[in-house]
């Protein structure tokens, strides 16, 4: 699924749970000719995971939201027995009869500020796996049967993600914080840089070595009375376990190259 159809797959899935406008009847369980809620959202999935350009108008519009700072969409859910839309934009475009539509349609619409735009983009899912596009007349009839319904996110952080579950980990953690992330990346790099040089200073040259002894020393009482500092870094003599840390030093990298990748979008762990 393309990056910019990620959050509108979470916003429909969002309105099919939560059905904040009163537009559709979609039960959490039904009958074998009912869709439920899961196979409403498989269906979007579906949809969503076509070609972009197979879904246009809705993916440059999309993508002007992605581009344009005061450009936003809300997208809405319906069904054929709540859709206000269903008789009016149905018999105008098609005349009075459509055949196979499943009562599924999803309505995105776009607004500048508080300026609402005619550029409203409504999908119309049919029974026998293909839908409609209507930007305000039929834009095109597309087949997605044989789409997968697996939501796959294709942006940069997706693919990390993908190739690096551990790590990202980490990125979600402190994409939830309300901390000032600069600081913590501010401390956090510290505590690496710390580490890696009371490990090497000793085979420094001089006077490398005082400047380097003199900044370990700066960065100590700059932290040590940080609960993180004490937990990671402080040395009484025994060996760093898994409640105190640990030798292969993974809190203190990951926090640094997840801050990191936050902040600047690299997993850098240079000190």
């Amino acid at each position: 699924m393309h990056k910019l159809f990620i959050e509108l797959y979470e916003r429909l899935s969002r309105q099919i749970d939560n059905n904040r406008n009163n537009t559709h009847n979609i039960k959490d369980e039904g009958s074998k000719y009912d869709w439920t809620k899961k196979d409403c959202k498989i269906e979007i999935a579906k949809v969503l995971n076509s070609d972009p350009e197979k879904l246009e108008p809705l993916f440059s519009r999309l993508a002007k939201c992605a581009a344009i700072e005061t450009m936003q969409y809300d997208a809405h859910v319906f069904d054929e027995t709540t859709d206000k839309n269903f008789t009016s934009i149905w018999e105008y475009l098609n005349g009075p009869v459509e055949n196979g539509f499943s009562g599924l349609s999803f309505l995105v619409e776009f607004n500048d500020g508080c300026e609402p735009l005619d550029e409203s983009v409504y999908i119309r899912i049919t029974e026998d796996g293909a839908y409609y596009i209507f930007d305000f007349k039929p834009r095109a009839i597309v087949d997605y049967s044989k789409n997968n319904s697996n939501v796959k996110d294709t942006s940069k952080y997706g693919k990390f993600k993908a190739e690096h579950p551990d790590l990202a980990e980490y990125v979600e953690k402190w994409k939830m914080s309300s901390k000032n992330l600069e600081e913590e990346l501010s401390k956090w790099a510290d505590m690496l840089w710390l580490g890696r040089s009371l490990a090497h200073s000793d085979n420094y040259e001089e006077p490398t070595r005082t400047a380097a002894k003199k900044a370990e020393i700066e960065v100590i009482n700059k932290w040590k009375d940080d609960k993180d500092f004490k937990k990671y870094m402080y040395d009484d003599g025994r060996e760093l376990d898994d409640e105190w840390g640990d030798n292969h030093w993974k809190e203190i990298s990951c926090n640094v190259g997840a801050l990191r990748y936050l902040l600047y979008g690299e997993w850098d762990l240079s000190s």
